[in-house]
C-alpha cells in the first residue's frame, strides 16, 4: 500500500511539474515576443534627436539580450518563494530526526546565504559595467559600418580596428573574466555547502548525541540533505537573474 502511494504521488508530482513548467514557458516566450514588438514599434517612430542617442546596436541588444532575461526570470521566479520554503521543511524533518545536532548545519547556511549576496551585489556592479562595454563596441561596430566608405578612402582601417579590439579585448573580455570569477566563487559556495552541512552536523550528532548514528538516520538525513542541493544551487541563479533583469527594466 505504501509502494502504491508513493508511486501514485511520483505520477502526480511529475504531471504537476511538466504543467507547471509549459505554463511559465508558455508566458515567458509571450513576455519575450511582446517587449520586441513593442521595442521594434518604438525604434521605428524615434525621431532623429532620440536616434542620435540610442544607436542601432542598442536597440538590437534590447530586442535579444534584455528580453532574454525577462523571459529567463519569468520561467525561475517561483524559486524565489518555493526554494527557500523547501529548505525550510528540510531543516523542520532534519530537527526532529537528529535534534540539535541540525543547528551547526543552520549555521554554515547562516555564513553561506550573505556570503552568495556579497558576490551576487558585486556581480550587478560587473553587469552594468559590461552592458556599457557592449554598448560601446556595438556603438563602433555601427560607426565602422556607416562610413565604410570614408575609412577605405583615408585609410583608417587600423586606427578604428585597434579602437575595436582596445574595447573588445580590455574592456568587455576582462570584464568578462571578473564576472566569471565571482560566478565561479558563487558556484563553489552553494555546491560545498551541503556537503559541508552534512558533515558538520553528522559529527556533532555522534559527539554530542545520546543515541548510535544508525543506517536509518544517516540515510533518512542524507535523502534530506541531498533535498537541499536544489533550492540551494538554484536560488542564486535566480537571484542573478533579478539582478540582469532589474538592469534591463532600467535600460
Amino acid at each position: 500500500m505504501i509502494v502504491f502511494a508513493m508511486f501514485t504521488c511520483s505520477i502526480l508530482q511529475t504531471a504537476a511539474l511538466h504543467q507547471y513548467f509549459c505554463r511559465v514557458f508558455d508566458f515567458g516566450i509571450k513576455i519575450r515576443s511582446s517587449l520586441t514588438s513593442m521595442i521594434y514599434q518604438k525604434s521605428i517612430v524615434l525621431s532623429q534627436e532620440s536616434k542620435q542617442k540610442k544607436s542601432t546596436g542598442d536597440i538590437v541588444n534590447l530586442m535579444s539580450v534584455d528580453t532574454q532575461r525577462l523571459q529567463d526570470l519569468v520561467q525561475n521566479l517561483q524559486i524565489i518563494w518555493s526554494g527557500p520554503f523547501q529548505v525550510v521543511m528540510c531543516l523542520v524533518s532534519l530537527h526532529n530526526l537528529i535534534g540539535n545536532a541540525m543547528w551547526i548545519g543552520v549555521a554554515i547556511l547562516v555564513v553561506t546565504v550573505p556570503l552568495n549576496t556579497v558576490i551576487f551585489r558585486f556581480l550587478r556592479i560587473l553587469q552594468k559595467q559590461q552592458m556599457k562595454n557592449k554598448h560601446e563596441r556595438t556603438s563602433i561596430i555601427s560607426e565602422i559600418l556607416n562610413n565604410i566608405k570614408s575609412l577605405k578612402l583615408y585609410g583608417w582601417e587600423d586606427p578604428y580596428k585597434a579602437k575595436l579590439n582596445f574595447v573588445r579585448n580590455e574592456k568587455e573580455l576582462k570584464n568578462l573574466k571578473k564576472m566569471g570569477t565571482f560566478q565561479a566563487c558563487g558556484n563553489f559556495i552553494f555546491n560545498c555547502s551541503p556537503f559541508l552541512v552534512s558533515c558538520s552536523t553528522f559529527a556533532v550528532f555522534v559527539i554530542f548525541g545520546n543515541k548510535p548514528l544508525s543506517t536509518d538516520i544517516v540515510f533518512t538525513s542524507l535523502s534530506l540533505f541531498n533535498l537541499l542541493g536544489f533550492p540551494l544551487a538554484v536560488v542564486p541563479f535566480v537571484i542573478g537573474n533579478i539582478i540582469e533583469s532589474q538592469v534591463a527594466i532600467k535600460r
